[in-house]
C-alpha cells in the first residue's frame, strides 16, 4: 500500500514537472499584441527602462507632489518628504539615471532648509529639474513662477472627510477652478515630435 502511495506521488511530481515545462515553453514564445516575442530572459533582464518613457511622468509627479507639500509642514512631514527624495536615487528604473541623480544631488544638496515650506521644497524640485535639463543639454525656458502657475491648474477642492464618504473615497476630484481635467499618458515613437507635457 505504501509503495503505491509513493509511486502515485512520483507520478504526480512528473506530471507537475511536465505541466510546468509546457508552461515555460509557452511563456518563452508568447507574443504581445504587436507580435513581439519576449523570453523569460527578457523579463529577468537587469537592463533599465527607457528614460524617455518614465522620465517625463516622474518629473510630472515630483512637481505635483512638491506643489502639494504642506505650507506649514510638521517635523514628521519634513522627514517623510526628505527621505523620499533621498531614496529616489536608489530606485529609479535606470542605472545611469540613479548614478546621475546621486551626482546631481551632491551638486545641489537637499537640506532641511529646503523642507521649510511649500515654496522652498517646490523650488528645490524645480532647481533639480533645471540642473538635470542643463546636464542633458535641454532648455525648459520656464521660470519657477511659470512652473508653479502651471501646476496650480491641478489644485483640487478636496471633500471634507465626514461630509460625503463616497465622494471622499474617490480622492480629490473637484477642481478648485476651471474645468475638471485628467492626465493621458501617450507613448509614441521617439522621432514623433510633440510636447512631453501639454495642458489643453
Amino acid at each position: 500500500m505504501a509503495s503505491h502511495i509513493v509511486l502515485n506521488i512520483q507520478k504526480l511530481r512528473i506530471f507537475y514537472i511536465n505541466i510546468c515545462f509546457i508552461h515555460i515553453l509557452y511563456m518563452k514564445t508568447r507574443k504581445n499584441k504587436k507580435g513581439i516575442v519576449f523570453t523569460r530572459k527578457n523579463y529577468k533582464s537587469n537592463d533599465g527602462m527607457l528614460t524617455s518613457i518614465w522620465g517625463p511622468s516622474m518629473w510630472h509627479y515630483l512637481h505635483t507632489m512638491s506643489f502639494n507639500y504642506p505650507e506649514h509642514p510638521s517635523n514628521e512631514d519634513k522627514k517623510h518628504y526628505f527621505k523620499f527624495l533621498k531614496l529616489l536615487p536608489h530606485v529609479l528604473p535606470c542605472g545611469k539615471c540613479r548614478s546621475n541623480l546621486r551626482d546631481n544631488m551632491k551638486t545641489l544638496p537637499l537640506t532641511m532648509r529646503d523642507m521649510k515650506s511649500r515654496s522652498t521644497y517646490s523650488l528645490y524640485i524645480y532647481r533639480l529639474h533645471e540642473l538635470i535639463n542643463k546636464m542633458l543639454g535641454k532648455k525648459s525656458g520656464l521660470t519657477y513662477i511659470d512652473v508653479r502657475d502651471r501646476y496650480e491648474h491641478f489644485r483640487s477642492r478636496c471633500p471634507k472627510p465626514d461630509k460625503d464618504k463616497i465622494k471622499h473615497e474617490k480622492g480629490c476630484v473637484d477642481p478648485l477652478k476651471g474645468k475638471k481635467s485628467k492626465c493621458i499618458l501617450k507613448i509614441v515613437p521617439e522621432t514623433y515630435k510633440c510636447e512631453t507635457l501639454k495642458i489643453v
